[in-house]
C-alpha cells in the first residue's frame, strides 16, 4: 500500500510539472513570433519573463507561509489568465510582452507551490525525479504541438496559442489531489494552521544569543545549498544563452525548411535532449550505480560538457562553418540532455543535505531559483550577443535574411506567411 501511494504521489507530480510547464513552453517556442517584424533582440522576452518568474519565486515561500497554499495558487491561475487575455486581445508588440511578464509571475508562484508541497512527502528524491521529468515531458510535448502546428499545419501563432495556453490550468486538479485530496495524508504532517506553542527555554529568552544562532543556521544553510543551485545557474544560463541568443542567428540556406523554422526545430529538438536528461539519472542509478554516484559527486564534469556546447555554437554562428543544419540539431539534443541531467542531479542533492521538510522544500526552492536566474542572466547576456552576431552575419557575412530565424513582417503573428 506504501508503495502505491508513493507512486499516486510520483504521478501526480509528474502531471503537475508537465501542466505547469506546457504554456511556459509554449511562450518560448512562440519568442520569434511574438517579435516577429521587429529586430527586437530574443533576450528581452527572456529577461521579461524571469524578472517576473524569479521575483515571484523568491517572494513565494514567505507569501505562502503567512497567506496559504491555496490562495498562492488562485493568484497564480489569475495572472495566468490576465495573461492570456492580453496574448489575444491585442496586435501590439509590447502587449504581448506585457503579457510574457505577467504570466511570469504566475509561473513563479506555481512552481514555488509545488517546491515547498514536495518537502512534505517521502522520498524527495523520487519526487523531484517525477518533477523534471514532468517538466522535460512538458519540453517536448508544447515543442511538438507549437512546431507541428505552426509548421506542419500552417496554423497562425496566435490561434496556436489561444488554443495551447489554457491547458495550463490543468495544475489546479493536481495541486487538489496532491494537498486536499487523499495524497493529503500521506504527507509528513501538516504545513498549514497547525502551529503548536511551548513555554520558551532560558536561552530562547536572549535574543542576541537567538539571532546568532540563527544567523549562524542561516549561513551554514546557504552555504550547502549554493554550490547546487550555482550548477542549476550554470546549466539554465548555457541552454537559454544558445537557443535564445547565438542559435537564432546560424540559418542554413541549404536547410530544407523555412529560415523561420530553423528557432523552432532547435526549439524541439533540444526539448527531445532534456526529456532524456530527465530520466537519465533514474536510469543510471539502476543500470550503472557506480557511474551514477561519481557524477552526483562530481557535477561539474557535466557543466563543463555542458559549457562545450557553448562555446562551439559561439564559434559556429560567427563563422558559419557547419555545412548541415542536421549537425546542430544533433548538437541541440546532446545540449537538452545536459541541461536536465545537470539540473535533476542539483535538485536531487538540494533535497538530500537536509532532514527537515521544511528545509528540503526551502532548498528546492532556492535551486528552483538559481534556474530562474540563469534563464535572466541569459536573457541580458544574450540581447548583445544576438544583436552583434546579427550585425556580423548581415554587416561582414552578406547573408541577408539568414540573419536572423524570425518572420520579417509583423502579420507573421496573426498569418502564417510564406508556409509550405
Amino acid at each position: 500500500m506504501a508503495m502505491k501511494n508513493s507512486n499516486l504521489v510520483a504521478l501526480c507530480v509528474f502531471c503537475y510539472g508537465t501542466a505547469q510547464v506546457l504554456p511556459r513552453v509554449i511562450l518560448l517556442m512562440a519568442t520569434q513570433d511574438i517579435l516577429a517584424g521587429t529586430l527586437i533582440q530574443s533576450g528581452i522576452e527572456i529577461i521579461l519573463f524571469n524578472c517576473s518568474d524569479t521575483l515571484a519565486r523568491v517572494c513565494s515561500p514567505c507569501l505562502i507561509r503567512k497567506i496559504s497554499f491555496l490562495i498562492t495558487i488562485i493568484l497564480a491561475g489569475l495572472f495566468w489568465f490576465i495573461a492570456y487575455a492580453l496574448f489575444l486581445a491585442a496586435d501590439d508588440v509590447v502587449v504581448r510582452l506585457g503579457g510574457v511578464c505577467i504570466f511570469g509571475i504566475g509561473n513563479g508562484l506555481a512552481n514555488s507551490v509545488l517546491m515547498l508541497l514536495l518537502g512534505y512527502y517521502d522520498e524527495i528524491d523520487k519526487n523531484s525525479t517525477a518533477f523534471i521529468l514532468g517538466q522535460s515531458m512538458s519540453n517536448v510535448l508544447g515543442a511538438f504541438l507549437y512546431t507541428g502546428s505552426t509548421v506542419w499545419q500552417c496554423v497562425s501563432p496566435r490561434t496556436t496559442i489561444a488554443f495551447l495556453l489554457p491547458l495550463g490550468f490543468l495544475i489546479m486538479i493536481f495541486y487538489g489531489i496532491l494537498n486536499h485530496g487523499p495524497l493529503k495524508k500521506y504527507q509528513k504532517h501538516e504545513h498549514k494552521d497547525s502551529r503548536e506553542y511551548e513555554p520558551l527555554s532560558l536561552e530562547e529568552t536572549q535574543p542576541d544569543k537567538q539571532d546568532q544562532l540563527q544567523s549562524s543556521d542561516h549561513l551554514q544553510f546557504f552555504l550547502k545549498v549554493f554550490p547546487l543551485a550555482s550548477y542549476a545557474f550554470v546549466a539554465f544560463f548555457t541552454f537559454y544563452l544558445c537557443v535564445s541568443a547565438v542559435l537564432t542567428t546560424l540559418t542554413f540556406p541549404s536547410a530544407s525548411f523555412r529560415v523561420r523554422d530553423h528557432y523552432q526545430y532547435y526549439r524541439f529538438t533540444s526539448s527531445i535532449g532534456r526529456m532524456f536528461g530527465g530520466i537519465e539519472l533514474m536510469l543510471a542509478s539502476r543500470l550503472c550505480p557506480k557511474l551514477s554516484n561519481f557524477v552526483c559527486r562530481n557535477i561539474w564534469v557535466l557543466v563543463l560538457v555542458h559549457i562545450g556546447h557553448l562555446i562551439f555554437f559561439l564559434f559556429a554562428s560567427w563563422n558559419h562553418f557547419v555545412p548541415s543544419v542536421y549537425t546542430i540539431l544533433v548538437l541541440c539534443v546532446t545540449l537538452g540532455i545536459s541541461t536536465s541531467s545537470i539540473t535533476v542531479r542539483a535538485l536531487s542533492s538540494a533535497a538530500e543535505c537536509f532532514a527537515k521538510s521544511r528545509d528540503k522544500g526551502t532548498a528546492l526552492v532556492i535551486t528552483a531559483v538559481g534556474c530562474a536566474m540563469g534563464r535572466l542572466a541569459a536573457g541580458l547576456l544574450g540581447i548583445f550577443v544576438e544583436d552583434y552576431f546579427r550585425r556580423h552575419c548581415t554587416n561582414q557575412l552578406l547573408m541577408g535574411k539568414f540573419c536572423l530565424a524570425r518572420f520579417p513582417y509583423t502579420a507573421g503573428w496573426n498569418k502564417n506567411l510564406d508556409c509550405i
